[in-house]
């Protein structure tokens, strides 16, 4: 079974502990609304309408909000656990990943005898639902009456990309030689594993009473479509909600299908792997 992880991610009171809530229990959230004050982790086993993809058990981080135009200080460590992927020019790579369908050569050696470091403790079965992975793709929640939320939504939007870019080397003297002109075209690069979300779809009312303030959907689907993501407008009766949540994790599984691998797992790796999924 494969495993997933899509951190949400919005302005404060846009709704996004009630998405995650929904995703998770396919009901609604409640009146009562609370603010989310740290990382929380909630996990479900999901049947995905792409067969392909089929059963897979997805983590959901719900993360805390913050004042739309202050997240620098409001929320200045939210981007900062690690990504999975980074977007280079040959491809999208997982830095240090190896690629588990070349031929494992090492294998010949340790049927010989070879030790490797492999423990007892990495075989045990450890559940996908309890292990901690690197973010892989996102849900950019906004309030289509809150336009600042929708400034916000595109600010992530942004700096998501710059965390995803693969570093400029920070000594000119260590730069890597560049590559010899090719004929061939630089490959096509999927796109982000972004879904743009507008929550309060069941309040069209308010649009008359702020009509400044409020966010066509073609503008939240124009900030999508400029990573090559979804958009959703979702209500509290959970519309279009598992639409989203599949939209990410089919994106999550384009971009491992194309993952470009720097070297080779070791034996141990591709255990631990086998085991994770088990």
């Amino acid at each position: 079974m494969d495993q997933y992880k899509v951190t949400v991610l919005g302005a404060r009171k846009v709704g996004k502990t009630a998405l995650v809530h929904y995703m998770t229990n396919m009901s609604p959230y409640g009146p009562m609304y609370q603010a989310t004050k740290e990382m929380e982790l909630r996990h479900l086993k999901l049947t995905h309408a792409d067969e392909e993809i089929g059963q897979c058990s997805v983590a959901l981080e719900d993360t805390p909000g913050f004042k739309s135009l202050d997240r620098a200080n409001n929320a200045p460590e939210l981007l900062d656990p690690k990504i999975m992927y980074m977007w280079c020019d040959d491809g999208v790579r997982k830095p240090g990943a190896e690629d588990p369908n070349k031929e494992e050569a090492d294998e010949k050696k340790t049927a010989e005898g070879e030790k490797t470091p492999l423990v007892g403790s990495e075989l045990t079965g450890v559940s996908p639902i309890d292990s901690k992975l690197d973010r892989q793709g996102f849900i950019i929640v906004y309030n289509p009456y809150d336009k600042d939320s929708f400034t916000a939504a595109q600010e992530l939007v942004t700096d998501l990309q710059e965390k995803m870019k693969k570093p400029e080397p920070e000594d000119d003297d260590k730069k890597e030689p560049e590559p010899p002109p090719s004929d061939e075209d630089p490959p096509e690069l999927p796109p982000y594993p972004f879904v743009v979300v507008a929550t309060h779809g069941d309040l069209k009312n308010k649009e008359k009473k702020n009509p400044k303030n409020f966010i066509n959907a073609e503008d939240g689907e124009a900030l999508a479509q400029s990573v090559g993501g979804k958009f959703f407008s979702v209500n509290g009766n959970g519309r279009n909600v598992r639409k989203a949540l599949d939209a990410v994790v089919a994106l999550i599984h384009q971009v491992e299908i194309n993952i470009v691998y720097d070297r080779e797992p070791t034996r141990c790796e591709r255990l631990r792997n086998r085991c994770s999924v088990m």
